[in-house]
C-alpha cells in the first residue's frame, strides 16, 4: 500500500507528463479514504 504512494506519483509525472500538481491532486482521494478509514477504526 504504501509502495504505491511513491511509485504513483512519479508514474504520473515521468510516463504521464503530468505536473507536480496533478499527481498531487490525483493521489488526494486515496489520502482521504487513509484517514476516514482510521476514522471508522477508532469507534
Amino acid at each position: 500500500m504504501f509502495g504505491s504512494l511513491i511509485l504513483l506519483p512519479l508514474y504520473f509525472q515521468a510516463i504521464r507528463g503530468e505536473d507536480a500538481l496533478g499527481p498531487g491532486l490525483l493521489m488526494a482521494p486515496r489520502g482521504l479514504g487513509v484517514v476516514a478509514g482510521w476514522l471508522v477504526d477508532l469507534r
